[in-house]
């Protein structure tokens, strides 16, 4: 992740917390609904300018989060005005929090599975129910108002509705990439074991073509590709062990546990090493 995202992701980290339990509070009365509107209005308009003037400060669609934030700008401007409408401020702040899990689920990996888990448990009464649910009381509460604050409160929150629903087509969409992601590799760990995958990037899908050493009983050392490759007689003092022998890996064990197998059983034959499947 370049710098730029990282620092961005960094300070959200910090404000996010700060502006979900300010929501709560102005919703318990804590303390005024109106510093609600006034915290969510400069952080929204403060991360605009960001975003503006540094693109690069998101992994993504920069264009698509600015518009956003103009959207909530413009149904913030609301509240701002009239200050008992404050507490639909603290209601649409909460899915700040699902935010919060979101960058969250990027930042630390070690803590990315519940992460995960929390981003939907907050996605989806907080976005998708939430979200549409204040469309009633907002049109309720509007009434006696201007045709044009109806028209921009209720029009910037449908439009904030569909954007939830493109972020849930995204998220799905993400969520099953990283599952054929896993998919592919617990099937690479599988195929590969704890040999060598020759030629074809090996366990850690790196790509490139490793081999590991490869002691034989009478003190000599080969690559596991050599012995792969070369016939190695069970008696006789061929090339690729002494007789009698059996090659083991550095790290110990019998080479069949080690993650080789011979080709054909070990009788008075000569099989081939070749790489467990």
């Amino acid at each position: 992740m370049k710098a730029a995202a990282q620092l961005h992701d960094q300070v959200n980290l910090i404000l996010l917390p700060l502006l979900g339990v300010a929501a709560i509070a102005g919703l318990g009365g804590i303390i005024d609904p109106y510093s609600v509107t006034i915290f969510l209005s400069t952080y929204i308009l403060a991360d605009l300018l960001w975003i503006w003037l540094q693109p690069t400060c998101l992994p993504s669609l920069p264009k698509v989060i600015m518009a956003h934030h103009a959207v909530t700008l413009v149904l913030l401007s609301f509240p701002l005005r009239f200050p008992e409408f404050g507490v639909y401020t603290c209601l649409d702040a909460l899915a700040e929090v699902n935010t919060y899990f979101l960058i969250a689920r990027r930042q630390y990996k070690q803590w990315a599975g519940v992460c995960d888990v929390l981003y939907w448990v907050t996605f989806i009464p907080f976005r998708l129910v939430l979200y549409p649910g204040l469309l009633v009381p907002f049109a309720q509460s509007l009434a006696g108002y201007s045709l044009l604050d109806n028209v921009l409160c209720l029009g910037a929150q449908g439009l904030l509705c569909l954007f939830n629903v493109a972020l849930l087509y995204l998220s799905v969409k993400g969520l099953l990439k990283r599952r054929r992601q896993c998919e592919v590799d617990d099937a690479s760990k599988v195929a590969c074991g704890d040999s060598v995958c020759v030629g074809g990037g090996g366990g850690g899908g790196t790509g490139q073509q490793e081999a590991d050493v490869v002691e034989l009983s009478d003190g000599s050392s080969r690559s596991s590709v050599d012995v792969m490759l070369e016939d190695t007689p069970m008696s006789g003092g061929g090339r690729g062990a002494a007789q009698g022998g059996v090659a083991r890996r550095r790290t110990g064990g019998v080479q069949g546990d080690a993650g080789y197998a011979y080709e054909n059983p070990p009788v008075a034959v000569q099989p081939r090493l070749v790489a467990a499947s």
